[in-house]
């Protein structure tokens, strides 16, 4: 998980460096200024999708060391969860409530860890939202057992550099 972000965050920091580079050679009002303006547009969709990938990465560190002050950290402020269960929590304070009293992932006695299927992950962007999409598959520790797998959309706003959940609905999935 973390080479992943790495990796991507590698990336991402490449094609702003050319971008910037390009950009420092431009001449004003040719060709090559609305190419490099194309570039750096490219460079920040892939730093962009790389900001909101984080929400995935930061809730699966959160569930796997039972972090709930770190899970709330992908929230907007007025975030509406739907639970698998179709339970409905509105704003953090209530989200927060789902995470310490009544997630099982979270619960002390489940010794659980998160299997991330990355090449699952699919982020969309349009303008300051995202929707961004992915699994989890919790695994309990020491018997390998699928305790729980789900499908979870979001819906994230840009917040200054970084992006966040104002919409999280999860659904209980089969392995394919």
């Amino acid at each position: 998980m973390a080479s992943r972000s790495i990796l991507i965050g590698t990336l991402a920091a490449c094609v702003l460096a050319v971008g910037c580079f390009a950009a420092g050679s431009a001449t004003v009002g040719g060709a090559q200024t609305a190419q490099v303006s194309t570039q750096l547009k490219a460079a920040q969709a892939v730093a962009d999708e790389f900001r909101v990938n984080q929400i995935e990465v930061v809730s699966h560190r959160a569930l796997a060391t039972k972090d709930p002050d770190l899970m709330m950290t992908i929230f907007t402020d007025d975030a509406v969860m739907t639970t698998a269960t179709g339970e409905i929590y509105t704003g953090k304070a209530s989200i927060r409530t789902f995470w310490t009293t009544v997630a099982p992932a979270m619960k002390p006695e489940n010794h659980w860890a998160p299997l991330i299927p990355a090449y699952k992950s699919k982020v969309s962007l349009s303008g300051d939202t995202a929707q961004l999409t992915y699994e989890c598959h919790m695994v309990e520790i020491g018997t390998n057992q699928i305790k729980a797998q789900h499908r979870v959309e979001v819906t994230a706003v840009r917040s200054g550099l970084s992006w966040l959940a104002r919409t999280m609905k999860s659904t209980n999935i089969q392995l394919s």
